[in-house]
C-alpha cells in the first residue's frame, strides 16, 4: 500500500473524474488524499476521501492592486504559494506519489525541482504534435503529413500571436511570464516546456502522464513513451444539482418513455462563461419536429432567456438536469463537445450529435467523435432546423452509431476489468 495525493484544479469535470480515480486507487489498497486549488474540502469529504488544503494559484493577474513592479509582484506570488508548507504537507503525510493536473504548472515545477515523484493527469485527448494528429482546437481531420504540419504551424502562430497580444495588453504581467520567472528561480529546465499549443500556456515534452480519455477516439494510436491511456473515469454516484421541478417530474418522464414507446434525447450546452446561445433557438425548434421522442434540455445560464420557448410537451426545458441519470436512459446525447460529457456518453452507451461550443478542445473532440463513427459532428455554421432534424433521424435510425459507441464502451469496461490504471500506477511506484 502506498500514499497517493491527487491534486486538481477544482473545475467540475476534472473534480468528478478525480473522485472516480481516487475510488479506484483506494479499492486497489492505496491510501489516497485529494487537494485542489479551489475549496473542495466539503465535496471531497462527503465522497469519503481525506482533503489536504494547499495554497491557491493566481490566475487573475489584474489583482495586482498594490501596483507592484512586475518582478516584485512575481516574488509576492511565490511567497503566497509557500512551497515550504507544501513540502511539509508531503512529508508529514508520507506521500509516495503525486498525481497532478497538467495545468497546475506552479506545483509541477516545484515537485520537479525537489525531485519528488509525480505523474501528470491529462483530462484531454492527446495534445502532443505528431505527423498524423491535429491540434484539439482544429475542426479538421488529418490528411497528408504536409497538411497536418501546416495545421500545427498555423495553430502555433495563433498561440504565439495571442501571447504577444496579451503581453502588450498587460505589460508582461501574465501567468505565462510568472511561470517562466518561477522556473528560473527553481532552476527548472525550460526546454521541457512546449509553448503555443493547447492547453496554454504550456504542455510538457516528457513528464510521465496519465491520459484520462479513450485512446480509440484518437485519429491514430498515440505511441509516445511518456503517456499512458487510463481511459475515462466516471463518478456514477455523484450528487447532481437539478431543478426542483425536474426532480418531481423525473419518474413521470421515464414512465412516459415506456408507456408511449418513445426515445429519450438528452441535450446539454456548454456551461463555460464564453459560450453563446446562437444555436439554442434553432435546436429547440428542430427538436419539436422529431417524432416518437422526448427531449430533456439543460439550458444552464441561458434558462431565463429560453425557458418559455418550447411549444411541445415533448421538449422539456430545465436549468440543470441529472445528466448521469438521464444518459443512462438516453438514445441520443446532443452536446457541445466537452470531454467529460463525451466520457459519460461512452459509459452509458449514448451516441452523440455534437454541436461544438468552439471553446478550447471542443472542436477537436467533435471531429474525433465523427471520425470514430459513434456520433456526428455538426459544425455550428451549418446548424439549421433541417440539418439538425436530418442528423438526429440519421443517428436514431442507423444501428452503426449505436454499434460504435458500444464498442467504445466494451473496451472501456475491459480496461477497468484488466486494471489498466492500477498496473500503471504500481509500475510508477515500483
Amino acid at each position: 500500500m502506498s500514499n497517493i495525493l491527487i491534486i486538481h484544479t477544482g473545475l467540475t469535470g476534472i473534480s468528478n473524474a478525480c473522485l472516480a480515480l481516487a475510488n479506484r486507487l483506494q479499492n486497489g489498497q492505496h491510501k489516497v488524499w485529494i487537494s485542489s486549488i479551489q475549496n473542495e474540502k466539503e465535496k471531497t469529504e462527503v465522497n469519503g476521501f481525506k482533503y489536504l488544503e494547499i495554497n491557491p494559484i493566481e490566475f487573475d493577474y489584474k489583482s495586482n492592486s498594490g501596483n507592484l513592479r512586475k518582478l516584485d509582484y512575481f516574488d509576492h506570488l511565490i511567497k503566497k504559494l509557500d512551497f515550504g508548507s507544501f513540502d511539509t504537507l508531503l512529508r508529514t503525510n508520507n506521500i509516495d506519489l503525486v498525481l497532478i493536473d497538467m495545468e497546475l504548472h506552479e506545483y509541477i515545477l516545484y515537485l520537479s525541482s525537489i525531485k519528488f515523484r509525480f505523474v501528470l493527469l491529462c483530462q484531454f485527448l492527446s495534445v502532443w504534435q505528431s505527423s498524423n494528429s491535429l491540434p484539439l482546437s482544429s475542426s479538421q481531420q488529418p490528411k497528408s503529413e504536409l497538411y497536418n504540419k501546416a495545421i500545427w504551424t498555423f495553430s502555433g502562430i495563433v498561440g504565439r500571436l495571442k501571447t504577444i497580444a496579451k503581453n502588450i495588453r498587460t505589460g508582461g504581467l501574465s501567468r505565462r511570464n510568472f511561470i517562466l520567472y518561477l522556473a528560473n528561480k527553481l532552476r527548472f529546465d525550460t526546454s521541457e516546456l512546449i509553448s503555443y499549443q493547447f492547453p496554454l500556456p504550456f504542455t510538457y515534452r516528457s513528464f510521465p502522464t496519465l491520459v484520462m480519455t479513450h485512446p480509440e477516439l484518437e485519429f491514430t494510436t498515440q505511441e509516445l513513451p511518456h503517456i499512458d491511456y487510463v481511459y475515462p473515469f466516471i463518478q456514477t454516484d455523484r450528487k447532481e444539482q437539478i431543478d426542483v421541478t425536474l426532480d418531481i417530474e423525473f419518474d413521470k418522464i421515464l414512465t412516459r418513455l415506456s408507456v408511449e414507446n418513445k426515445q429519450l434525447i438528452v441535450v446539454t450546452r456548454s456551461s463555460m462563461q464564453k459560450s453563446n446561445a446562437r444555436v439554442i433557438p434553432i435546436l429547440l425548434q428542430a427538436l419539436q419536429d422529431i417524432p416518437n421522442t422526448i427531449s430533456v434540455v439543460s439550458l444552464g445560464k441561458w434558462y431565463d432567456a429560453f425557458k418559455d420557448k418550447s411549444e411541445s410537451p415533448d421538449v422539456l426545458l430545465y436549468q440543470r438536469i441529472p445528466q448521469l441519470n438521464l444518459l443512462r436512459n438516453a438514445a441520443l446525447s446532443i452536446n457541445h463537445g466537452g470531454i467529460h460529457t463525451i466520457n459519460e456518453c461512452i459509459h452509458y452507451k449514448a451516441p452523440m450529435l455534437v454541436i461544438s461550443g468552439e471553446q478550447f478542445d471542443q472542436n477537436g473532440n467533435a471531429v474525433r467523435i465523427d471520425h470514430k463513427g459513434c456520433g456526428i459532428a455538426l459544425p455550428p455554421n451549418k446548424v439549421t432546423i433541417e440539418s439538425i432534424t436530418s442528423t438526429i433521424n440519421q443517428i436514431l435510425n442507423s444501428p452503426d452509431y449505436q454499434d460504435s459507441i458500444e464498442e467504445l464502451n466494451q473496451s472501456y469496461i475491459n480496461a477497468k476489468s484488466n486494471e489498466v490504471l492500477e498496473k500503471i500506477i504500481n509500475a510508477y511506484l515500483d
